[in-house]
């Protein structure tokens, strides 16, 4: 009778348990989380996530509202790291992540029901520094750059040679006939060329610039930072084969390589208010080096509603897939220039093979916004 009896409540405990979704909650302040912008918080953001992943039902790890959580040592790549899990869902509460350059804040693989929203990522130190060029000299093959007083010397020298350094270029901004346009170049050195100054003047050298008279005396010049600027492999945000994720309402503000990568996805992908741009409240013009949301081969509902992609420095939107049939594409695109213009992307259809095909927009622009929609 007992074993029956005892059989019985568990039963109803788990039946209880189920109709009123019994859930996880971890808040990363209980962690000794501060959220100061200056002391390491990332060993107490994993021990809290780490904590989470032990929970049950829905599972939300929550950050404080107007907080700044720097990020440094963490033993490893990424900040999250979620593998094989389901029923995530991240609240930033507005706060910003502040990330050290060998840092990358999530990369979701085989995971399901992934939520992210309502955080800002930024980088300390940044992967690039901006200033204006004073000195061009193309028979000698150098430029002056002094750097704006925002930014803080870099280290000088050229590419590191570091394991995952990739193709090591700056770019030169000009006046495009709508927005700002850039301009790759490649230099072998950087240095001072008045050591002891309180100039801010750093020279590069043997450059190799694909057209010279776009850069003229006083235009902005961005250049990557030694160590940190151009290391590929991890996208600052990475999902590969999960099954239904939404991102809303996120900032990227920089990353040293690609912001967003989404690889061979399942079920929905919504991205609503995900904007990869500058930091609003500075003169920063360049925020990823290199694709904005780079999106291949997914056989997921893609929704980007909302999305502004300001500033990179390759691909603004790339999105390809080889591998399924097209039923139906549906894109509308709007180009919003900083001089308030507006202008709808016709995209292009390229079929290569029976079903597959390319999506090609062919604009250069600076800054885009997805306006209603852009579903794939």
């Amino acid at each position: 009778m007992r074993t029956y009896i005892a059989t019985f409540f568990a039963f109803i405990c788990i039946l209880f348990a189920s109709n009123t979704g019994m859930s996880t909650e971890i808040y990363v302040s209980d962690f000794g989380a501060i959220g100061d912008g200056i002391t390491d918080d990332g060993p107490a953001i994993k021990n809290a996530f780490h904590s989470l992943l032990g929970g049950t039902g829905d599972k939300t790890l929550i950050f404080d509202e107007g907080k700044q959580y720097y990020i440094k040592n963490i033993g490893e790549t990424y900040l999250f790291q979620v593998n094989s899990q389901s029923d995530i869902t991240f609240e930033g509460n507005g706060c910003i992540f502040l990330l050290d350059g060998s840092i990358r804040f999530i990369n979701a693989q085989k995971s399901k029901n992934i939520t992210l929203k309502n955080l800002s990522i930024d980088y300390k130190p940044l992967p690039f520094v901006e200033g204006k060029m004073t000195t061009i000299n193309q028979s000698e093959n150098y430029i002056d750059v002094v750097i704006d007083d925002y930014f803080d010397i870099p280290p000088m020298g050229g590419a590191s040679n570091i394991p995952g350094e990739q193709s090591y270029f700056g770019l030169v901004w000009y006046e495009g006939p709508n927005s700002l346009l850039s301009s790759h170049f490649y230099f072998s050195d950087m240095y001072e060329p008045d050591p002891g100054s309180s100039n801010r003047k750093v020279r590069l050298t043997a450059l190799n610039f694909n057209d010279w008279g776009k850069i003229s005396e006083g235009g902005t010049i961005s250049i990557p930072v030694q160590g940190i600027a151009h290391v590929g492999g991890d996208d600052v945000m990475k999902i590969v084969e999960c099954r239904n994720l939404k991102a809303k309402r996120i900032d990227i503000w920089t990353a040293p390589w690609f912001a967003i990568g989404l690889t061979r996805n399942y079920g929905k992908v919504e991205f609503n208010q995900v904007n990869v741009m500058p930091r609003p409240d500075t003169k920063r013009i360049l925020s990823s080096w290199r694709d904005g949301i780079h999106v291949k081969s997914n056989y997921a509902r893609l929704l980007f509603d909302d999305c502004r992609l300001e500033g990179m420095g390759d691909d603004a939107f790339n999105i390809a897939t080889f591998m399924s049939s097209r039923s139906k594409i549906s894109v509308y695109l709007l180009a919003e220039e900083t001089t308030g213009l507006r202008r709808r992307l016709q995209p292009v259809y390229l079929s290569m093979k029976p079903f597959t095909h390319l999506l090609y927009l062919p604009y250069q622009m600076y800054c885009f916004r997805t306006t209603r929609y852009a579903e794939i």
